[in-house]
């Protein structure tokens, strides 16, 4: 058996989901489909862990193609992070698909962390995004984007926010309502 092992990736080689899994003998973790998994023969103890710094959202399958809806892998990415207590989250670039009203609710101690403005989007296909009650959490060179829809079917919504900070940030494609600036995140 070895120690450790080389992925290629999540889904094919090259995806960006590849890393470097090691053994460990003595876990019983439950397989969470980015950081810890379960062999095959799914033993009752024994994990193959993966080594990171930061988590990458393509490491939990994410895909970014602008195509593929993306919530359920970066909402893979919050559960984890919400367990060891916070940490960075990083996003390739790409153009990251969220579908219907998306809920990131309690996010404490959180770096979104991109390869720069406009090279990483997150789009709003339908719906709202709502992050309710951060604390410690700070989004550096993340576009966010919609689909022109009117802001009451559609925007970023903060709420109960204790240090939320927007870097390098820019708000595109959502549409106005009562004074609204379009492209707009209402804060409450």
């Amino acid at each position: 058996q070895f120690s450790s092992v080389q992925v290629l990736g999540y889904y094919s080689a090259g995806d960006g989901g590849g890393d470097v899994f090691r053994w460990n003998g003595s876990s019983s973790a439950a397989d969470n489909g980015g950081t810890v998994i379960i062999p095959d023969s799914a033993p009752g103890t024994g994990r193959w862990e993966r080594v990171y710094q930061a988590i990458d959202v393509k490491k939990f399958g994410a895909k970014g193609d602008g195509i593929t809806d993306d919530t359920a892998a970066i909402q893979a990415c919050f559960t984890f992070l919400k367990t060891v207590g916070g940490g960075t989250l990083f996003f390739p670039k790409g153009v990251y698909t969220l579908v219907g009203n998306v809920v990131w609710d309690a996010l404490s101690n959180i770096s979104f962390v991109s390869d720069g403005k406009e090279s990483t989007i997150l789009k709003i296909t339908t719906g709202s995004l709502y992050i309710k009650s951060p604390t410690n959490v700070s989004f550096d060179g993340v576009t966010f984007s919609g689909n022109s829809l009117p802001v009451t079917q559609q925007t970023v919504w903060v709420s109960n926010y204790n240090g939320i900070a927007f870097k390098k940030c820019n708000f595109k494609n959502f549409g106005t309502n009562s004074g609204t600036k379009p492209g707009s995140c209402c804060l409450h």
